[in-house]
């Protein structure tokens, strides 16, 4: 297990990208609407097609990062849509890099359990900031629900696409909750929608 550990330290790169943008409340961060925002862009030089699922639009200056990954937020395009209210973050890793999913759901949800895998999902990088309560998925995504001490639970999902590794991660506020269920629903919704963009 150790030699699979070691193998999967670098899927931290592309989690932590991720965790930076999550802060108590998500001050600071894009709005959960996006107004001016529009339904799909292009990252990393044409690498990766970002598609927004049904009613969510992506955040105008999305794309932070460098010239080898990205992070872009989705969000509500209307204030008083219907659509649960939640921020919706992608991070997209560097080329090749989603080939720590080769090891497999069982291994990752190992991973994940141990110390170093709930470091790298904590936004303080300490892992006893987190708990994860539940691991699942198939060989090519995996579904990940965790507390983290500074933003409380959320639904995480990882995933492989076009050879990237990608994260993807729904949070609310305190003004607006995301019930567990519907974190997860966003989350299906939004990893569909960019698995059929990059086919």
């Amino acid at each position: 297990m150790r030699i699979v550990f070691v193998r999967l330290a670098g899927i931290g790169l592309c989690l932590s990208l991720a965790a930076c943008q999550l802060g108590s409340g998500l001050s600071g961060l894009p709005s959960l609407s996006m107004l001016s925002g529009r339904a799909e862009t292009v990252v990393l030089d044409g690498a990766i097609r970002v598609v927004a699922p049904r009613g969510y639009c992506i955040e105008p200056q999305s794309a932070a990062g460098s010239a080898q990954t990205a992070v872009v937020f989705l969000g509500r395009c209307a204030a008083r849509s219907k659509v649960v209210a939640a921020l919706v973050t992608i991070s997209i890793g560097a080329e090749a890099s989603g080939g720590v999913m080769t090891a497999g759901g069982v291994a990752l949800a190992a991973f994940f359990q141990s110390e170093e895998g709930r470091a790298t999902l904590s936004r303080s990088a300490k892992a006893e900031d987190v708990t994860l309560i539940s691991a699942s998925g198939s060989e090519s995504v995996l579904w990940l629900y965790l507390n983290d001490a500074a933003i409380g639970s959320y639904w995480r999902a990882i995933s492989a696409i076009s050879g990237r590794l990608v994260t993807l991660s729904a949070t609310g506020t305190v003004e607006h909750p995301l019930l567990p269920e519907d974190g997860r629903a966003l989350l299906e919704a939004s990893y569909s929608a960019l698995q059929k963009a990059n086919r």
